[in-house]
């Protein structure tokens, strides 16, 4: 089970891993309040892949990986500019093996857009 605690100490966004000998285990923190990790997907080798909302490399959020070994690994970081999108809400793991979600804003019509709808292929 993975358990993503808010604004811990020093506002720091951690996810924790409650193996069944029930001690909790820190998987990962985050920078800062901005990376709020949301949407996980855990797959059975226990990689684990989330998006955040904000944070990443533009600050318009980002798609992540930690593998079963805890090593964390920013797979995309959305640019929020037209066409790419800006502030993730959805992510999913496709039947083919690839993770699919939306952004809120920055779509096909720039600013006033409504966002974007993203497919980003995993190599395995």
């Amino acid at each position: 089970m993975v358990i993503n605690s808010p604004g811990g100490s020093n506002d720091y966004e951690s996810l924790y891993e409650l193996p069944p000998n029930n001690k909790l285990a820190l998987i990962n923190r985050f920078p800062s309040a901005a990376d709020s990790p949301q949407n996980l997907t855990v797959l059975s080798d226990g990689t684990i892949y989330g998006i955040t909302e904000e944070g990443g490399r533009f600050g318009c959020g980002s798609i992540f990986r930690i593998d079963s070994q805890k090593r964390f690994e920013t797979l995309y970081s959305f640019t929020g500019k037209q066409f790419d999108g800006g502030d993730p809400d959805s992510l999913v793991l496709g039947d083919d093996g690839n993770l699919y979600g939306t952004t809120r804003w920055n779509g096909a019509n720039g600013a006033n857009g409504v966002g974007t709808i993203f497919k980003l292929e995993l190599s395995r």
